[in-house]
């Protein structure tokens, strides 16, 4: 394949850069997990990190693959998931943005990561950021040619503590532009879970207390 070859990133032994669960599934939603694996190209030797940092939530979505898999089996939903950890690009942020590759994530130095050129920037980017995002795209391409309705939803786990940031809740929803319909829906239907804390709980469902905040 081609991104085996921008700058050596990837080497022969390496998985591809995404993986697809269910391709052929035939519901409305379509799942990806941008996080949801922690593996780094062998050429890059673990970017200088200790094993046990790869089990750890700056280099994870703990538990979004195995959640994304039993979703796709339950919806009947693909599934695109990145086999390469965040800490190798950031494949949910704009190759460009200085935080795709990260020097520092919750207070760990990324020794390989340090003072990268543009070049080998680029290079991680090509290889795995952009192959990605081209198996989404072909998915979304395919979908609407076929005029199948599609709602896309981006899996993440949160750790409850981040960079000295208390994060209590037990789920959230964000939504960027576009329909937000199915957001807002699904909002409210965890909001109406009594068992669940979220950031727009409401006060007579849960005695447990939190701000009312707007996703």
């Amino acid at each position: 394949m081609t991104w085996r070859a921008k700058g050596c990133v990837l080497g022969p032994q390496d998985p591809e850069p995404f993986g697809i669960f269910n391709a052929d599934g035939a519901s409305p939603f379509l799942l990806i997990g941008d996080h949801a694996g922690s593996t780094v190209p062998f050429p890059l030797q673990s970017l200088g990190l200790q094993a046990d940092d790869f089990r750890r939530h700056i280099a994870i979505d703990i538990g979004v693959f195995g959640l994304g898999q039993a979703l796709a089996l339950l919806l009947d939903a693909p599934f695109v998931h990145q086999p390469y950890s965040r800490l190798v690009i950031d494949c949910n942020r704009s190759p460009a943005r200085p935080d795709a590759i990260p020097e520092v994530s919750d207070g760990t130095p990324i020794p390989g990561n340090r003072h990268l050129s543009d070049r080998a920037r680029d290079a991680r980017a090509a290889a795995i950021h952009g192959p990605y995002h081209a198996a989404i795209a072909a998915l979304l391409d395919t979908r609407l040619a076929t005029a199948k309705e599609t709602v896309l939803l981006s899996l993440h786990s949160f750790t409850p503590e981040m960079d000295g940031m208390n994060r209590p809740w037990d789920v959230g929803v964000l939504h960027g532009s576009g329909r937000p319909g199915f957001a807002h829906a699904l909002r409210d239907a965890l909001a109406d879970q009594a068992d669940l804390l979220t950031p727009w709980t409401r006060p007579t469902t849960r005695s447990r207390s939190t701000r009312l905040r707007g996703i």
